[in-house]
C-alpha cells in the first residue's frame, strides 16, 4: 500500500490537524505509526483543532485565520527547524546535516534582499556542529555568486552587511 510504503521512508510526518482528522481511524494510525518509529512530528492546528492523545504532547503549529499558504508553510518550517536541531525526537540526529544542507542550499540560491534576510534567520540556526568544511564553502560561494546575499544588509537597526554576519555566525 503507498501510504505505508510512504510511512516507512518518510523522515519526519507533519499532521494537519483540521476538525475531521479526529474522525478518521487512518490519522491516529499514521501518527501512530510516526512516533512509533522514533520520527520527528509536527502538528498543524486547522480551525482550532487541537491535537490529542500522544500528538497532543508536542507543540502545535496553529494556522490562523487569513493567513497565506506561504506564512504557514513558514512557520512549519520553523517548527521542522526546532524540532530537528533540538532533537524531538530520537530520529531527528539522522537528518539533522540533510536539513543544514537544504537551508544552505536554499539561501545560497535566494531571489530576493528580502529572501536573504529571512533564509538568513534559518542558516543562523544552524547548530555549530554542523558547520562542515563543505557547507562553508557552499555558503561563501553563493556569497560571492549571488548579488541578492552579497549586497544584502539585516534590518537590525545597524544595517549589517549581511555577509559578515554570515561569516560571523559560521565562525
Amino acid at each position: 500500500m503507498e501510504i505505508e510504503r510512504a510511512l516507512r521512508s518518510c523522515d519526519l510526518l507533519v499532521a494537519y490537524v483540521s476538525p475531521k482528522f479526529a474522525e478518521s481511524d487512518w490519522t491516529d494510525q499514521e501518527v501512530g505509526w510516526a512516533l512509533g518509529r522514533d520520527l520527528v512530528v509536527i502538528p498543524v492546528s486547522v480551525d482550532g483543532e487541537m491535537p490529542r492523545c500522544f500528538l497532543g504532547t508536542y507543540h502545535a503549529v496553529r494556522r490562523h485565520t487569513g493567513q497565506t499558504v506561504n506564512a504557514l508553510g513558514r512557520d512549519v518550517y520553523d517548527a521542522i527547524i526546532d524540532a530537528v536541531f533540538n532533537e524531538q525526537r530520537p530520529a531527528a540526529s539522522a537528518i539533522r546535516s540533510r536539513l543544514a544542507h537544504q537551508i544552505v542550499s536554499v539561501f545560497c540560491r535566494v531571489r530576493t534582499f528580502e529572501s536573504a534576510r529571512s533564509w538568513f534567520e534559518f542558516l543562523r540556526r544552524i547548530p555549530g556542529t554542523e558547520w562542515t568544511g563543505e557547507l562553508r564553502a557552499a555558503v561563501e560561494r553563493g556569497l560571492a555568486e549571488n548579488a541578492q546575499l552579497a549586497k544584502a544588509v539585516l534590518s537590525d537597526g545597524k544595517a549589517t552587511p549581511l555577509p559578515a554576519a554570515v561569516r560571523a555566525v559560521m565562525s
